[in-house]
């Protein structure tokens, strides 16, 4: 019996905290749905580029016995640049994207708590130490 209402608490506070973060973050819906655009795209170049540079080697292989696909050999390796580059700008704006989005997030939860101090009757803060209420004791 104490399992099931141990388990209840913890999916009760998961839920709890999942609609405070949810409340959160709509906030910076914007921002989230660029981050996962571009996350996405990410994970989509990184996927493709082993694959486009087994191809490359094929054609490599292929040169060296002596066939004729040069052409095809430099337009897998265009390919491959591009793709490269395409990613490395994702993950460098995704990087960059996160930190801001972190920075907001944060400065907007400490300011959002110190507000809702500073609103509190002049009795709460008469009976309660202000290191007891940051500090979480």
């Amino acid at each position: 019996m104490k399992e099931d209402t141990n388990k209840k608490l913890t999916t009760s506070v998961f839920r709890s905290g999942m609609r405070i973060l949810l409340r959160r973050v709509m906030k910076y819906r914007r921002e989230v749905i660029i981050l996962s655009v571009l996350s996405l795209l990410a994970a989509l170049g990184n996927g493709i580029i082993p694959y486009i540079s087994g191809k490359l080697i094929d054609v490599i292989i292929l040169l060296s016995s002596g066939s004729a696909v040069m052409q095809t050999a430099f337009i897998l390796l265009a390919v491959w640049l591009v793709v490269q580059i395409v990613t490395s700008i994702a993950d460098w704006r995704i990087n960059v994207r996160n930190d801001r989005l972190q920075s907001q997030v944060y400065g907007d939860y400490v300011a959002d708590a110190y507000s809702t101090l500073l609103r509190l009757p002049i009795s709460f803060h008469r009976d309660v130490k202000m290191g007891k209420t940051t500090n979480n004791q």
